[in-house]
């Protein structure tokens, strides 16, 4: 499986790394498709494949990770090649425990910004961004940053924009970009590889 992994990384040192403390950001996503949804696309929408996965790349899956599942979709028409496709992504995103969704004005500009066609490989690419302008610790010497956000902001709409699904975009910002989140998305990227 090809695998490319951008990371942007914004991290200063002073001595060690600096940590920041926890707070919760939410966000607004797109409404995930479910098993009914890709059914009726398929069957009365009469949409290809294709234009199906398009759908549940973009806006993530809300469907369960199960036989009778497949047995459906199998039953309805859908290709082998289609449901092993499927299988996967619900496995990567049913793992995604540090994955939060993208704030939605990144996800809006990143469809404005959305190429005609994915480029090559974006399928099968992750990002972690990461952006800090204000530190917890005010380290003498060590100014907080203007555009760290910003930048990592505007590196996740490209992406999006590339056609990379939000689901394989973790973007860490300000006190959530600490060391110990950090290890958590790559020991969770790294078992999603294995």
């Amino acid at each position: 499986m090809k695998l490319m992994v951008y990371c942007l990384l914004v991290i200063f040192c002073c001595g060690s790394i600096l940590e920041c403390q926890e707070i919760r950001v939410t966000s607004v996503a797109k409404k995930k498709v479910t098993l009914d949804e890709v059914l009726y696309l398929k069957i009365f929408k009469k949409q290809t494949e294709d234009a199906i996965w398009d759908q549940i790349n973009s806006r993530g899956a809300d469907i369960a990770n199960a036989e009778a599942t497949y047995d459906r979709l199998m039953t309805e028409g859908f290709s082998f090649s289609f449901i092993k496709k499927l299988q996967g992504f619900l496995k990567q995103t049913a793992r995604a425990a540090e994955w939060k969704p993208l704030p939605k004005e990144v996800l809006e500009a990143g469809e404005k910004e959305r190429l005609p066609q994915p480029v090559a490989g974006a399928e099968s690419s992750w990002a972690v961004i990461l952006g800090i302008n204000d530190y917890l610790y005010n380290t003498p010497g060590l100014a907080d940053l203007q555009f760290a956000v910003n930048d990592a902001h505007a590196f996740a709409r490209y992406l999006l924009g590339l056609g990379i699904s939000q689901e394989r975009i973790y973007l860490l910002t300000n006190e959530a970009a600490t060391r110990e989140k950090l290890s958590k998305v790559l020991e969770e990227l790294k078992g999603m590889m294995s």
